[in-house]
């Protein structure tokens, strides 16, 4: 007997507007014959609504799905099927044809289950198809019972707030009426309405200064036995000014002993967005420390005009410098606290104390792996060489994800280089299988820093005047000469392998070059390839797999900057792992051969 599974799919519904109907007759999808074959029916629990819901993390005690016979289907209704909380699903078997399928979810409190939450969707199944996927928006609420309101509105000095709760229209119970008609809402005062009986809500909330009305609407979920919260702030940006002053005090230790300059670097909270305490961080003004004693007191005063929407918090960073010392260059710091996005003007903020340990550069021997370890958030470690001018250096590390490596690191980190007077020379975050290569300009020391931009974890670092010192073999063998036009099939067979071809190129013209694998091809080949090219002085063309990801139908195109041969190097995408076939060709027409 062929079956067909259909999955459910508890989905969250939007509703915004008043008058909407959730319960109009279901699509039809015409008529089917009556059927003796049975169906299995999986429901699946997920999502969540972008209204005001209660606030228990959506976690219902159990679901009950309903099947019953819609259209020309005359078969009868299954018994209902119970399904826990704690699962994902379970099994209904109905014949084939037309249902509607109602899943009711239900809330525990006091040992007994109420009915809370529902929603409805009509099926057809197909004969010839083994799956369906079908959505049933579970997330209006049942009419019975009551729930709570719980509101919070915070508005300037010198403003006013208005707060309304009524009916959404016909959603709600039968005969209510406006639950809440608050004309004068204290600033920042949580104020409950309990006994609101479940339904569907429009929220109207009205702040006002300075003549400028600013209105806010939401639709609220009542369930029963459970709380919905609303939580409005409104700023004086709201009301068309221009900026948020903020200024106070912190100390600030360097090594145990008061930096030479410091200055805030901040970022912006947006809960359910999301963003992460520290991304997107902004500059601000340098701290103005009370004086030379080496106390750490200093004052920040801050003008803060692109609070972004939703944002409820500002998270504080510290970055120092002393003496001129390259290792204190870019150290950030957490402050260890968030302030909550102001409403007015507040210049009395104590953002604490921040100690900042900083271990002075450790000098790097040649053709040596250092291990080290970040075991501070958002900590930075320093190494330094002595540099000879006109000397080629390469640089290698190993670490986890950004960093590359042999899987034996944790941290994934950003690597920059920096020479005697803390200007950068150049970065990267990947160097396991290609090193960074540079060339001093001038005998000195340069320096090295490992930033675990928020991570923490091991990792190595190795510097060398020998390229071939580690995993990279630049002057290949084996060289495979590309003809123009002439597609050349390759197979990497054994773990990692690589694969050298070269083309003969003239200053300033343009070159083409595609290759077909297994990610973007003509589906003939099965491995995914990574592709790399230098010139013979070891130059880099294509700096990154990261932008040579897949060239089948648009091709990798550089001009050449002198005459000579450029080398390329094919490998598994994934590194050192992976084998299996792969071709490429070149030309300088621009059109694929």
């Amino acid at each position: 007997m062929k079956h067909i599974k259909i999955i459910i799919s508890l989905l969250t519904l939007t509703v915004l507007l008043a008058g909407c109907s959730f319960f109009d007759e279901p699509e039809k999808f015409g008529s089917l014959a009556n059927s003796s074959d049975k169906a299995q029916v999986k429901v699946s629990i997920g999502g969540n609504a972008r209204t005001i819901l209660p606030d228990f993390d959506w976690s219902f005690s159990k679901y009950v799905v309903r099947a019953e016979p819609h259209g020309s289907n005359s078969h009868s209704a299954p018994a209902d099927i119970t399904i826990p909380g704690s699962y994902y699903g379970a099994d209904i078997s109905v014949f084939y044809g037309e249902w509607i399928f109602t899943v009711t979810a239900y809330v525990s409190v006091g040992g007994s289950d109420y009915p809370a939450a529902k929603g409805r969707s009509a099926v057809q199944y197909l004969y010839d198809s083994d799956f369906h996927y079908v959505e049933v928006a579970v997330n209006l609420p049942e009419n019975s019972g009551t729930g709570t309101f719980e509101y919070k509105v915070t508005y300037p000095s010198g403003g006013t707030a208005n707060v309304s709760l009524e009916p959404l229209n016909s959603l709600t119970t039968p005969g209510t009426t406006i639950v809440i008609d608050n004309v004068s809402a204290t600033s920042g005062l949580t104020t409950s309405k309990s006994d609101v009986a479940s339904g569907m809500y429009f929220l109207t909330v009205k702040a006002a200064k300075g003549g400028k009305t600013v209105i806010r609407n939401e639709v609220v979920h009542i369930y029963q036995k459970l709380t919905s919260k609303a939580d409005f702030i409104f700023t004086k940006l709201d009301f068309g000014e221009n900026s948020i002053n903020l200024g106070g005090t912190i100390n600030i230790k360097l090594n145990g002993s008061q930096p030479d300059n410091a200055r805030l670097r901040y970022s912006f909270v947006v809960p359910n967005s999301g963003n992460q305490p520290g991304d997107n961080l902004h500059y601000s003004n340098y701290i103005n420390f009370d004086s030379n004693n080496g106390n750490g007191n200093g004052k920040f005063s801050l003008i803060i005009d692109d609070i972004p929407a939703g944002a409820t918090g500002i998270k504080f960073f510290v970055e120092a410098t002393r003496d001129n010392k390259i290792f204190t260059k870019g150290i950030i710091r957490e402050v260890p606290s968030i302030i909550s996005i102001p409403v007015d003007d507040k210049l009395d903020i104590s953002l604490g104390n921040v100690n900042i340990t900083v271990n002075p550069p450790e000098p790097l021997d040649f053709s040596a792996w250092v291990d080290g370890e970040i075991t501070e958030k958002y900590g930075v470690d320093w190494y330094s060489i002595n540099v000879t001018a006109g000397t080629k250096y390469y640089l290698w590390w190993n670490g986890n994800h950004y960093g590359g490596g042999d899987g034996s690191k944790t941290l994934s980190f950003h690597v920059e280089v920096f020479d005697t007077y803390g200007s950068s020379l150049l970065w990267g975050y990947d160097a396991w299988d290609d090193p960074l290569i540079f060339t001093a300009g001038s005998t000195g020391t340069v320096y090295i820093s490992i930033n675990g931009m928020g991570n923490t974890g091991t990792y190595a670092i190795a510097c060398s005047t020998n390229k071939n010192f580690h995993n990279y073999a630049f002057s290949p063998v084996n060289v495979t000469p590309l003809n123009a036009n002439a597609w050349v099939n390759g197979e990497i067979t054994n773990y990692g392998g690589v694969k050298w071809y070269s083309i003969n190129v003239t200053s300033g013209r343009d070159y083409y070059l595609w290759w077909n694998d297994s990610y973007d091809g003509d589906g003939s080949k099965t491995l995914d390839v990574d592709v790399y090219a230098w010139y013979d002085n070891e130059e880099k063309i294509i700096p990154s797999s990261w932008n040579t990801d897949s060239a089948w139908n648009t091709p990798y195109e550089f001009t050449a900057a002198k005459n000579g041969v450029v080398f390329i190097r094919v490998r598994p995408y994934s590194g050192n792992s992976g084998t299996g076939t792969y071709a490429i060709v070149y030309n300088t027409t621009g059109y694929r051969p």
